[in-house]
């Protein structure tokens, strides 16, 4: 029998709780997982918080400094990824980091038409 359940955070509910907690847009995601685990009120007996580990775990091989908006980072670092797979790995880095730079070219087109 199943006597205590898991429960991961969603990446929109963690990218809220970054904004609550006034995080930067280029706050380190480790720094929030722990925050927001140190923070979560939740019935011990009967659930546990999950996947927090595993989450900053992916951070760390994604390795995209703070290239990304939080919110996005987040959501790279939610993304179901075996991390004993290096390609599987590599191919959702090069996308994390394809994202950020196509973010940063609309950053930079956005400014120049102002």
């Amino acid at each position: 029998a199943v006597s205590r359940a898991g429960l991961f955070p969603p990446a929109e509910l963690l990218a809220s709780f970054a904004a609550e907690e006034g995080f930067s847009e280029d706050a380190d995601v480790r720094e929030l997982v722990d925050r927001f685990v140190e923070k979560a009120d939740v019935d011990s007996s009967a659930y546990a918080l999950a996947g927090h580990r595993e989450m900053k775990r992916v951070h760390a091989r994604l390795d995209l400094g703070s290239t990304l908006p939080l919110a996005e980072t987040v959501v790279f670092c939610t993304a179901p990824c075996n991390l004993n797979d290096p390609f599987a790995v590599r191919m959702l880095r090069d996308y994390a980091r394809a994202r950020a730079a196509r973010a940063a070219l609309l950053s930079r087109y956005n400014q120049g038409r102002r």
